[in-house]
C-alpha cells in the first residue's frame, strides 16, 4: 500500500529509512511528560532518520507533529477507546481492511486473525507498557491476511489505545514463497531431506516415538532405460503420490525425498498392526505406463526402524537404511523391521 507525499522532506526521510510504504494505526503525541521521552526514544530507535519529528515532539510541539504526519498522507492511523471501538480512522486503514466507513468497522478485536495476538496486545497495553517489534496479523473483510510489524503501541493519557505498525504483507509472502522453495522438492513436491529432518526433529522433541521408513524405488534404472528420463520423472512423481496417500490421514506424519529415487517417511504410530497396514499398501505394485511404451508394475522396498531415543534421528534413519539393504539384496518389493534382525 502506498501513499502520496506532499512534504519533500518527509519523502526523503521515509525513502532513505525504509524504501517502502508504511501504514499507521494511530499515533497521538498528547502524552504526559513521564511517557513522552520514553515513547519518543522508541520512535527514534525504530525510525532513525525521523529525528525532526523527535525534536519537535521533545519540544512539546505535539499538535504540529501530528498535523504534519496527517498532512503528509504517509502514515495511516487508528485510535480506539477502552472497548476497542475506533475513534479516529484514516481512509487508508479502511481501504486496507476493505470497508467504507468506520461505523461498519466495529471493535478492532474483530479484525485480529489470531486470538493470541489480541491477548498479547491487550495485556501489554493494559500493563502500561509500550508495544514494540511485534508481528500481528489482521484479516481483511474478504478474509485476506494483512501482516504487520507493530513498531509502537501505547495508551495515551485519555485512555485511548494507539498502535503504530508497518505493513509487511509483501515481505511475509515473499519469505513464505522462499521457504516453500527451500523446503519442498520441485519435482515431487515432497519435503527436501533437510526440511524433513528439521520437522521430524521438532516433532520428536515433543512426542518421541513412531516409525522411520527408508524407501527405495526398485529397479529405477530400468525405468529410465525403457521410458527415458521423462518416463523416469513421471514414475517418481507417481510413486511419491502413492506413498503420500496413507499418510494424509495421520497427523504429524512426514514424507520426504531423500535423494534420487530414495524417499523417507516418519509415521507417529506405536501399533505394529497399524504400521503394517501402511507398509503393505506402500509396497503394493503400482501399474505404470508412459507414452504408450508398454505397461509394467513399479514397486518399492522399505526398511523400517521403530524410533528409539537412545539414538539420534540420523542414527535411527541409518538403521532403517541398513535393513533396507538386506531386503534389496534378498527379495525386493517388501519391507523388513530393523528390530527383527539387530535388536534381538
Amino acid at each position: 500500500m502506498s501513499f502520496p507525499y506532499r512534504h519533500k522532506g518527509l519523502q526523503r526521510i521515509i525513502r532513505n529509512t525504509f524504501g517502502v510504504s508504511l501504514f499507521y494505526y494511530g499515533i497521538d503525541f498528547s502524552l504526559d511528560t513521564t511517557l513522552s521521552h520514553t515513547l519518543l526514544d522508541n520512535v527514534l530507535v525504530s525510525f532513525g532518520s525521523l529525528s525532526y519529528f523527535y525534536q519537535q515532539a521533545k519540544a512539546k510541539k505535539y499538535s504540529e507533529v501530528i498535523s504534519m504526519i496527517k498532512d503528509s498522507e504517509t502514515f495511516e492511523y487508528l485510535k480506539v477507546d477502552s472497548n476497542s471501538n475506533p475513534l479516529d480512522v484514516s481512509k487508508g486503514v479502511l481501504e486496507a481492511i476493505d470497508i467504507k466507513d468506520k461505523l461498519e468497522m466495529g471493535p478492532i478485536t474483530n479484525w485480529y486473525k489470531n486470538p493470541e495476538d489480541q491477548n498479547r496486545v491487550k495485556s501489554i497495553l493494559q500493563s502500561g507498557n509500550l508495544l514494540s517489534d511485534m508481528t500481528v496479523t489482521f484479516l481483511k473483510k474478504n478474509g485476506d491476511e494483512i501482516h504487520t510489524n507493530v513498531l509502537l503501541g501505547f495508551v495515551d493519557d485519555m485512555g485511548h489505545a494507539n498502535i503504530f505498525v508497518k505493513d509487511i504483507t509483501k515481505t511475509v509472502k515473499e519469505q513464505e514463497e522462499l521457504s516453500k522453495r527451500l523446503d519442498y522438492d520441485s519435482q515431487t513436491n515432497l519435503l527436501t531431506r533437510n526440511a524433513f529432518l528439521n520437522r521430524v526433529s521438532s516433532r520428536l522433541k515433543e512426542n518421541p516415538g513412531g516409525y522411520l521408513l527408508f524407501i527405495d524405488f526398485d529397479d529405477f534404472k530400468s525405468i529410465n532405460e525403457k521410458y527415458g528420463h521423462g518416463g523416469g520423472d513421471f514414475a517418481l512423481v507417481s510413486m511419491a503420490e502413492k506413498l503420500q496417500e496413507p499418510l494424509l490421514s495421520i497427523p504429524g506424519s512426514h514424507l520426504g525425498r531423500y535423494g534420487g529415487d530414495e524417499f523417507i517417511a516418519y509415521v507417529p504410530l506405536d501399533s505394529y498392526d497399524d504400521i503394517d497396514g501402511i507398509l503393505s499398501y506402500m509396497t503394493t505394485p503400482l501399474p505404470f505406463n508412459y507414452d504408450s511404451l508398454g505397461e509394467r508394475n513399479i514397486t518399492t522396498s522399505i526398511g523400517v526402524r521403530k524410533y528409539t531415543s537412545l539414538k539420534s534421528l540420523e542414527e535411527n534413519i541409518d538403521d532403517a537404511n541398513k535393513i533396507l539393504f538386506k531386503i534389496k539384496r534378498d527379495t525386493k518389493n517388501g519391507y523388513l523391521f530393523y528390530e527383527n534382525f539387530f535388536d534381538s
